[in-house]
């Protein structure tokens, strides 16, 4: 199987060829063949999910969401993403969520509002996993719930970036996949 350049005119002009087929073409054919073998690969949902989103009003429900810290004001409503099956084009599908976001104001120093949440995860039973911000707070946690374990995630949008005095914007995450 070794690749080769053909001449087929008398000007010599070459043109890259495999097994006897002109390159261009065959990379055209194996391109369509592609793209229609990933189009017919199915779209059925794999089981799972959150039937009767379930685990979505569980987590929406969860006390870490019911408070927010000292100066901080909501950005409108909690907001609740069902599950959803994604299908890729080159990978197996999955299920993504349900996830349930807070995103809020906070003119509390970053300090200040990581200490409110890691407190106020221990106590509404999640538990950190490790990963940590560049301020040395956890920034997920976990917890069991029925048929899942959820996760959290607060994320400070500004870091770094809010000058002092303005309020820092930041979206608390959780999710059951």
């Amino acid at each position: 199987m070794t690749s080769r350049f053909r001449c087929r005119s008398r000007k010599r002009t070459c043109r890259p060829t495999f097994l006897g087929i002109s390159a261009i073409p065959g990379a055209a054919i194996a391109m369509v063949a592609l793209a229609l073998l990933s189009g017919c690969a199915g779209s059925s949902a794999a089981p799972g999910g959150d039937p009767g989103n379930k685990k979505l009003h569980l987590l929406a429900r969860d006390p870490i969401f019911q408070l927010l810290p000292p100066n901080a004001h909501a950005e409108g409503a909690l907001r609740l993403t069902a599950a959803r099956y994604m299908q890729s084009v080159f990978e197996g599908g999955g299920w993504h969520g349900p996830a349930v976001t807070l995103r809020f104001d906070s003119l509390a120093s970053p300090q200040s509002v990581f200490t409110f949440y890691t407190d106020r995860a221990l106590t509404t039973g999640w538990s950190p996993t490790g990963s940590r911000n560049v301020l040395g707070f956890p920034q997920v946690w976990n917890k069991s719930i029925p048929g899942s374990i959820a996760s959290l995630t607060l994320t400070d949008l500004d870091l770094r970036t809010a000058p002092s005095g303005t309020p820092s914007t930041y979206v608390l995450n959780g999710s059951a996949p």
